[in-house]
């Protein structure tokens, strides 16, 4: 199953009956609308969903364009042979993509199809085994086990507060470090054999003793492990259905253009 093209998913992303404000300034504002283009390139829908400084920059980027607009306003550049010429071939695209839009939305895909898809395809589904945890990234074992010091004797929201500060002051990690050392969900997949290892064999809680890694020495703080297991029909059924409606699309789109085609009296010169 193929993904829909990036085009597509900004289209079903941008239409919405409740945009937001994100952010103003002085002769307007910014709209989730505007933002669902951009947030589409990067598979979500939500701008908060964004770390706080990427989204503060995708805002100031799409406040810049505003504002080159309306100076460019000002010099007459909308009056201009070259920007109108440009205009009418933007508003053919944009009408093409509405077009296809609507193709897409009117196809429908059945809960039998859905059934069929999801028992032919099991091992597509499957998730795989995870654990929650939050560690401290050093560069030698000294390092980490002098942390692993600090932090004995140490319980429940003791440990969880010091393992964040000392996270946010030691870490090389500094992404998770600047959040404690927090880390999402992640499976044996995206995380490192050392690392996910050690994880795993962690209650909640347990501290680990330094881990070895191509990244240096991981001090890790289990929280929560979750085997693998089969990912249920109801919780796959929007993925299938996406790309059950993108497969039919695709074949609809050649078999419309080429009827199209056909009938325009094409010559290439």
């Amino acid at each position: 199953m193929k993904k829909i093209s990036l085009v597509l998913a900004g289209l079903l992303c941008g239409v919405s009956l409740n945009a937001a404000v994100v952010a103003t300034f002085k002769g307007g504002e910014v709209t989730t609308e505007e933002l669902a283009p951009y947030l589409a390139q990067f598979q979500i829908s939500d701008v908060n969903a964004l770390p706080k400084e990427a989204k503060e920059g995708l805002i100031k980027d799409v406040v810049t364009k505003k504002l080159f607009a309306k100076e460019a306003e000002k010099l007459k550049l909308d009056k201009d042979d070259a920007f109108k010429s440009a205009l009418n071939s933007a508003k053919e695209v944009l009408l093409a993509q509405q077009y296809l839009l609507k193709k897409f939305n009117d196809i429908k895909v059945s809960d039998a199809e859905i059934t069929d898809y999801y028992n032919k395809h099991l091992n597509d589904f499957k998730v795989p085994e995870a654990v929650k945890t939050k560690h401290i990234l050093v560069k030698t074992e000294a390092e980490a086990r002098d942390i692993i010091k600090q932090l004995k004797g140490l319980k429940d929201d003791a440990l969880v507060n010091k393992f964040s500060e000392l996270a946010k002051t030691k870490s090389n990690d500094k992404g998770s470090g600047a959040m404690g050392g927090d880390l999402p969900y992640m499976s044996v997949n995206e995380l490192v054999p050392e690392y996910f290892n050690a994880a795993k064999k962690l209650k909640k809680g347990e501290i680990s003793e330094p881990v070895k890694s191509q990244f240096g020495f991981h001090v890790i703080l289990g929280e929560d492990y979750k085997a693998s297991r089969q990912g249920s029909l109801q919780e796959a059924k929007p993925f299938i259905e996406n790309g059950l409606k993108n497969e039919k699309h695709k074949a609809l789109v050649k078999q419309e253009a080429d009827k199209l085609i056909n009938g325009a009296g094409l010559q290439v010169k």
